[in-house]
C-alpha cells in the first residue's frame, strides 16, 4: 500500500519471491536518497534471482563478504539505470551518493521429517523484519527487537559502495525451522512498528494479518490503522507465507 497521499508511482517499497527456489525478499527505499524505489526493487529481486546463493549459514561470520560480493553486480544495475545524462547538475549530484534502502531475504530448504518441513535462514539489513507464529503463539521475531531501530537511524544498504560501512557493522542473520500450520510475515518498517506494538500491548496481530484473502482485505486494514493513527503513514509492504 503507497502512502496516503501519493500515487502508485510513488511507492518505494518492493518485493520478491520466487516460489520454486523458495526465496522471499522485501526492501523499503528510503525516500531521502536519488531513486531508492529502483534500488529496492534490485535489491529484493536480486535475491529471489540470485545464483550464487547469497543466503547464508545462518550466522554471522562471512556474511559480510558474501553481501559484498552480492551487492556488486546490484550496484552497477542501478548505475545503469539512472538516466545520468539528463539530470539536472544538483540532481545528478545528490545521486552520486547513491540510494539507501532496509532489506530482508529469507530462504526456505527442504526438511520434511514429521511436521517440520523446512529450514530457514534470513538476512536483513535495516528495519524491514519476520515474524514466525506456530500454534497460535509467536515463535520467532528476525532480526530482535533489540537489532532494530527504527526511522532515521536505521541501517541501509546503499548503491554507493563507499557508504555502507554502517550497514556492513549492522548485518542480521538467523536461521530455524517451520513445521506444517506454521505462518511467516516479512514486514516493511511501519507495519513491523506496528505489529511489536500490538505484540507488547498483549495483542495478537498475526490473527488479523494472517485472515486476507485479498489484497483489498489488506489495503482496508492498512487504511484503517491509518484512520486511527495506529500506523505510521509510510509505504507499507508484507508478505504472508503459510506453511501447508
Amino acid at each position: 500500500m503507497t502512502k496516503d497521499g501519493n500515487d502508485a508511482g510513488e511507492y518505494e517499497d518492493a518485493f520478491s519471491l520466487d516460489i520454486e527456489s523458495k526465496r522471499f525478499a522485501i526492501a523499503d527505499g528510503a525516500s531521502e536518497s536519488s531513486f531508492s524505489k529502483a534500488w529496492a526493487q534490485i535489491l529484493a529481486s536480486g535475491f529471489t534471482n540470485d545464483s550464487d546463493r547469497l543466503a547464508l549459514a545462518g550466522q554471522k561470520r562471512g556474511t559480510d563478504a558474501r553481501l559484498l560480493k552480492w551487492l556488486v553486480p546490484l550496484q552497477s544495475d542501478w548505475n545503469t539505470a539512472i538516466p545520468w545524462q539528463s539530470l539536472p547538475w544538483f540532481a545528478a549530484e545528490k545521486a552520486q551518493s547513491g540510494a539507501f534502502a532496509a532489506f530482508l531475504g529469507l530462504e526456505l530448504s527442504n526438511v520434511n521429517r514429521g511436521r517440520v518441513r523446512y529450514r530457514w535462514q534470513a538476512v536483513s539489513v535495516g528495519d524491514c523484519m519476520m515474524f514466525k507464529v506456530g500454534d497460535g503463539e509467536l515463535k520467532a521475531v528476525f532480526p530482535t527487537e533489540s537489532r532494530v531501530s527504527f526511522g532515521s537511524t536505521a541501517p541501509l544498504l546503499c548503491s554507493n559502495p563507499i557508504n555502507n560501512d554502517y550497514a556492513f557493522r549492522n548485518i542480521n542473520v538467523s536461521n530455524g525451522v517451520l513445521a506444517q500450520g506454521d505462518h511467516v510475515f516479512l514486514c516493511t518498517d511501519a507495519l513491523a512498528e506496528w505489529f511489536i506494538a500490538q505484540c507488547r500491548a498483549g495483542e495478537k496481530p498475526w490473527f488479523e494479518l494472517g485472515s486476507f484473502v485479498t489484497l483489498g482485505d489488506f489495503g482496508e486494514t492498512i487504511a484503517h490503522l491509518r484512520s486511527k493513527r495506529l500506523l505510521h503513514n509510510d509505504d507499507t509492504t508484507m508478505l504472508s507465507i503459510r506453511i501447508e
